[in-house]
C-alpha cells in the first residue's frame, strides 16, 4: 500500500528508497545530545543577569529542527522519485485538433465554421498553438505537398497525456497515411475523428522511375528473377516504374545514374564508373564473396523473417553497432555504404540456388522496394496512400480502465519548499549556535 494520499503517484518509484535517509537526522538527534558545559562564573550578579531559558524552550528548538531536517530528506526523496498529481481538465467545454494538412485543403467557410462551434480550437503541429485566423491563412499559404504533411500522431499522444480534458475530443484531418505514421500506441483519451479526403494526389517525389539491370550472361537468370519482381512492383505499387537491362561490361554513364542499378556482375564497379555517378543512386550488387572491413553500415532487415537466416547483431569485430540485416554463423550477408551519391547494398552471396528461395518468395517485391528506396524515399514513398477511417474509430477500443490519468510533475514546488526548509533548518541551527556561547 502506498503511503502517498490518493491522486499522487511518482514517475521513478525507485527513488523512494531515498526515504532510507530519513533515520540520519534521527541517529543524529538521539546520539548528539548536548551533555552541558562547565561555566566558570566570579560573581552570581552575573546568573542574576544571564537569559532565561526555560528546559521546554530549548526542547521544543531541538524537536522544531529535527522535523524540519526530516522534511528536507522528505523532500529530496519525492523529488529524486518525481512525485506527480493528476493532469488538471483544462476545460468542460469541447476541444478540436486539427492537422495543418486539414487546413491547407480546408475551405475558409469550413475553417469559420470550425472556430464559430468550438471555444479551443489547436493546430497539431510543434508547440500546438491555437487556432485562429491568422494562423490558419499563414498554414494556407503552404502548398500541400507530400514532403509537408507531418504525423500528427504524437503531438496529439502528447497533448493528451498532459492535459486532462473534461469535454470531447475531436480530431479534423485528412485521410493521407502519412499524417498517422507507422507506429500508433492507444491514446490516452477517446478521439472523434473528423476525416476529410482531399480530391488532389499528392506527387511522390522519393518514388523511382527508372532501373537498369546490369549482368554477365552467367548471371542472366538471377537477372530475369529481378526483372520479375520489378513487373510486380510496377503493376501494383509503382506504375511509372521503366528498366532496361544490359550486359555490365557495356554499362553507359546514363545508365549509371538510374534511380536504380542493379548490378549482378563477377566484377565489382569500378572507382572510374562510381566517379561517373552524379545523382542519387542506390545499387544493389553480389559481387563480393567475403565482408568489407571498410564498410561500417548494415542495412537493416524490415519486416520478413527469413528461416535460412537468423537476426543478429553486429559483435564488436565488426564495429558498427548496427544491426545486421541477415547473418550466417555471425557473419553479415547484407551490407551497406556510401559511395558520392551512390548508396550501395551489398550482398556477401549470389542469387543462386543455394540461397535464391528468399528471391522466389512472394514477398520478394516488397522487401526489394523497402531496401532500395531508403529510409528517407520510404517516408515519401506513398505518401498519397489514404487511411481507412474504420481502423482509426477502433484504434482506442483495446484502451482499458487501467489507462493511466495524466500527470503532472510537482518537481518545482517541491524544489521551491526544499528550499525554504533548508533556510529555516539553518537560521535555526546558527540561533541555537549563538545561544550555546
Amino acid at each position: 500500500m502506498s503511503f502517498l494520499p490518493s491522486g499522487l503517484s511518482v514517475f521513478t518509484p525507485m527513488g523512494l528508497w531515498a526515504l532510507l535517509a530519513l533515520a540520519i537526522p534521527v541517529l543524529i538527534h538521539l546520539f548528539n545530545r548536548s551533555r552541558g558545559r562547565l561555566v566558570r562564573i566570579g560573581h552570581i550578579d552575573l546568573i542574576k543577569q544571564a537569559r532565561k531559558l526555560r528546559v521546554t524552550e530549548v526542547k521544543l528548538a531541538q524537536w522544531l529542527l529535527l522535523i524540519i531536517r526530516l522534511g528536507i530528506f522528505l523532500l529530496a526523496a519525492l523529488i529524486l522519485a518525481g512525485l506527480a498529481r493528476p493532469g488538471l481538465e483544462s476545460s468542460t467545454e469541447a476541444t478540436a485538433y486539427i492537422s495543418p494538412a486539414w487546413i491547407r485543403t480546408a475551405q475558409p467557410d469550413q475553417i469559420e465554421d470550425l472556430l464559430a462551434r468550438h471555444a479551443r480550437v489547436f493546430v497539431l503541429q510543434q508547440g500546438v498553438v491555437a487556432l485562429d485566423k491568422a494562423v490558419a491563412d499563414e498554414i494556407r499559404q503552404i502548398p500541400l505537398e507530400a514532403s509537408g504533411i507531418q504525423n500528427i500522431w504524437p503531438s496529439l499522444a502528447e497533448r493528451l497525456s498532459h492535459e486532462h480534458h473534461g469535454g470531447s475530443v475531436e480530431v479534423y484531418a485528412t485521410d493521407h497515411l502519412q499524417q498517422f505514421g507507422t507506429s500508433r500506441p492507444a491514446l490516452p483519451g477517446t478521439v472523434k475523428w473528423n476525416i476529410t479526403h482531399p480530391a488532389s494526389t499528392l506527387q511522390s517525389p522519393g518514388l523511382p522511375a527508372s532501373v537498369t539491370i546490369a549482368y554477365d550472361k552467367a548471371r542472366k537468370a538471377d537477372a530475369d528473377t529481378i526483372r520479375a519482381a520489378l513487373t510486380s512492383l510496377k503493376a501494383y505499387r509503382i506504375p511509372g516504374l521503366s528498366w532496361e537491362m544490359t550486359i555490365s561490361a557495356e554499362i553507359t554513364p546514363q545508365q549509371l545514374n538510374s534511380d536504380w542499378l542493379i548490378y549482378l556482375s563477377a566484377q565489382d564497379l569500378t572507382a572510374r564508373q562510381l566517379a561517373l555517378i552524379k545523382t542519387p543512386v542506390t545499387v544493389l550488387t553480389d559481387t563480393s564473396s567475403e565482408p568489407r572491413a571498410n564498410i561500417l553500415q548494415y542495412a537493416t532487415l524490415p519486416f520478413y523473417p527469413f528461416s535460412i537466416f537468423r537476426l543478429d547483431r553486429i559483435t564488436p569485430a565488426h564495429g558498427s553497432g548496427q544491426p545486421v540485416i541477415m547473418s550466417t554463423g555471425g557473419t553479415p550477408v547484407m551490407q551497406m555504404q556510401q559511395a558520392g551519391p551512390a548508396r550501395i547494398l551489398r550482398f556477401n552471396s549470389r542469387f543462386n540456388p543455394q540461397w535464391s528461395s528468399i528471391a522466389q518468395l512472394p514477398e520478394f517485391p516488397e522487401l526489394l522496394l523497402h531496401l532500395m528506396l531508403g529510409e528517407q524515399s520510404r517516408t515519401l514513398a506513398f505518401a498519397d496512400a489514404r487511411i481507412n477511417l474504420a481502423q482509426l474509430q477502433t484504434m482506442n477500443s483495446d484502451r482499458g480502465p487501467d489507462t493511466p490519468l495524466p500527470r503532472r510533475s510537482l518537481q518545482s514546488l517541491l524544489a521551491i519548499l526544499l528550499s525554504l526548509l533548508w533556510i529555516t533548518e539553518r537560521w535555526l541551527s546558527e540561533r541555537k549556535e549563538r545561544e550555546a556561547r
